[in-house]
C-alpha cells in the first residue's frame, strides 16, 4: 500500500516538473502602438509582458523605456525580453517623426554622412546644424506648418534626375536665423563632388497671401504652388543670414527659378542679411506683395541681381550687387 503511494507521488513530481520545464521557455510580449508625430520628443509606450518574466530593453537607448528625442523620418524600436537562462522573445513598432509625407535616407557621399530629404513637412519640424542635409525634388513647407533652420546649418541640394527646390506654401513659416559668424547656407551637393556650376538646383521660393496687381492666386514658378491674396501683413516667417549658392535652373521658357523668390509675401515676413551667389537666373525677384528686404548682396547672378514685377510694394534699404 505504501509502495503504491509513494510510486504515485513520484510520477506527479516528474508530470510537475515536466510542465515548469515546458513553460520555462514560454516568453511573450505585448507590443504598443506605431507611433506617428511631428514633434521630435516621442513617449513611448513599454511593452507589456503577457507570458513569463525576465528584463526588458530596447536598441534605441538600452533602457526598458524608449521615450526620447527621435531622428526625423521613421526609425525601427526592437525591444527584447530576457529571462537571464537564454531564453529571449522581441517586439518591434516603427516611431515615424516630421509628417506622413516625408521620404528620409541616410546617404554616404566622398566619405561625407549626409540625411536627404524628400516630399513635405506638413508639421513642424527642426533642422539642426549637427546634420548635413540634402533636398531631392521639391521640398515643401505645408501651410500650418514652421520648418526651423539652427544657425550654422548647411543644406545640399541633390544632384540626381530631380529638380531640387524649397518652397513654403501659403500659410507655412521658415524659422531661418542664421547669424554673422554661423550663417545658413543653402547650396549644391557639386561643392562636394566637385563642378558647382549655377543653375545646379532650384532655389528658395516664398509664397504669401499678400496683394499682387494681376489675377490671384498666381502659380509659382516650377510648380511652386500658389500665392496672392488680400493680407499685406502676411508672414512667411524669417530669414537672416542665409546664403542661396549656384540656384536658378531653368525648367523652360519664362520658367526660371531664382536665387530667392518672393510670391505674394507681407511685410510681416522678416528678409535681413540674405546673399544669392552665383545662380542662373536673378538673385532676388518679388512677384508682387509688400515684403521689405534690408541688408541684401546679389554676387555674380546671370540675370537681373534684383527684380520685381506683379506691383511689388515692399521696400528695399542696403542693396549690393
Amino acid at each position: 500500500m505504501n509502495f503504491k503511494i509513494t510510486s504515485v507521488f513520484a510520477l506527479a513530481i516528474i508530470i510537475f516538473s515536466f510542465g515548469l520545464t515546458g513553460c520555462g521557455n514560454s516568453l511573450e510580449l505585448d507590443c504598443p502602438s506605431d507611433v506617428k508625430q511631428c514633434d521630435a520628443n516621442v513617449t513611448v509606450s513599454t511593452p507589456t509582458i503577457a507570458t513569463g518574466d525576465g528584463t526588458i530593453t530596447n536598441d534605441f537607448n538600452n533602457t526598458e523605456d524608449a521615450s526620447g528625442i527621435y531622428p526625423l523620418g521613421t526609425t525601427t524600436v526592437t525591444w527584447t525580453l530576457d529571462d537571464g537562462d537564454g531564453n529571449t522573445e522581441t517586439c518591434a513598432i516603427e516611431v515615424s517623426i516630421g509628417g506622413n509625407n516625408l521620404i528620409v535616407t541616410d546617404q554616404v557621399i566622398n566619405g561625407t554622412n549626409f540625411r536627404q530629404i524628400e516630399g513635405t513637412f506638413d508639421c513642424d519640424y527642426t533642422l539642426t546644424s549637427d546634420i548635413n542635409w540634402m533636398f531631392s525634388g521639391g521640398i515643401f513647407v505645408a501651410g500650418g506648418a514652421t520648418l526651423t533652420i539652427e544657425a550654422g546649418t548647411k543644406i545640399y541640394a541633390a544632384d540626381d534626375a530631380s529638380t531640387p527646390y524649397f518652397a513654403v506654401a501659403q500659410g507655412g513659416k521658415i524659422m531661418a536665423a542664421g547669424t554673422a559668424s554661423a550663417p545658413i547656407v543653402f547650396t549644391t551637393i557639386r561643392t562636394i563632388t566637385g563642378n558647382p556650376f549655377p543653375g545646379d538646383w532650384g532655389g528658395i521660393i516664398l509664397n504669401g497671401y499678400a496683394n499682387l496687381n494681376i489675377a490671384e492666386p498666381a502659380q509659382g514658378e516650377g510648380g511652386s504652388g500658389p500665392y496672392g491674396g488680400d493680407d499685406d501683413n502676411d508672414s512667411s516667417g524669417t530669414m537672416r543670414y542665409v546664403r542661396v549658392e549656384y540656384a536658378g535652373k531653368i525648367l523652360g521658357t519664362d520658367n526660371e527659378l531664382n536665387g530667392f523668390s518672393f510670391n505674394g509675401v507681407g511685410r510681416g515676413t522678416t528678409l535681413e542679411y540674405l546673399q544669392a551667389y552665383k545662380g542662373a537666373d536673378d538673385g532676388f525677384e518679388f512677384f508682387g506683395g509688400t515684403a521689405n528686404l534690408k541688408h541684401a548682396v546679389s554676387t555674380g547672378n546671370e540675370d537681373d541681381s534684383f527684380d520685381w514685377t506683379y506691383g511689388w510694394s515692399g521696400k528695399g534699404q542696403h542693396w549690393v550687387v
